[in-house]
């Protein structure tokens, strides 16, 4: 097994964050580097946008790791409806493209960061350790911006 699992906790200090993306590996790396966090848990993850703005409300999400294209899910709606819903809660973006118009549209709509998924996992720690702390961040990659 590459990945051990995450320990459970349920500690009061922990902020909840939920991942969105279509590939379940994803979630799974992801989850992995939420559960090295001091302060964050794993609360979930959801392949498709269904059901997420739900989870945000009912769990009390700090912070939503979303991937910016997830088949069948109109994202920057979702990414709206996640703001409108929970104001303060934070929205890292998590995409391929590497587009200055596509990161533009993410942080209009409400978005608190943007990293590629080909950026290097101590940047995306990083970013989302700062995101989830009420930074906002865009990762500028070679070529992004």
């Amino acid at each position: 097994m590459l990945f051990a699992d995450p320990i459970p906790t349920t500690a009061a200090d922990q902020r909840p964050v939920i991942t969105v993306d279509d590939n379940p590996m994803i979630g799974e790396v992801i989850g992995m580097f939420i559960s090295q966090s001091p302060g964050l848990r794993h609360a979930g993850h959801y392949l498709s946008g269904e059901g997420v703005v739900d989870a945000v409300e009912r769990q009390g999400v700090a912070v939503v790791v979303l991937d910016y294209e997830i088949p069948g899910t109109d994202t920057l709606g979702l990414l709206r409806k996640i703001v409108a819903a929970c104001p303060e809660c934070r929205i890292l973006m998590l995409s391929a493209h590497a587009r200055p118009d596509i990161v533009e549209a993410c942080r209009r709509a409400g978005a608190s960061g943007y990293a590629l998924k080909s950026d290097s996992p101590a940047d995306l720690r990083g970013l989302l350790r700062h995101v989830a702390e009420g930074g906002n961040g865009f990762i500028r990659s070679p070529g992004m911006l």
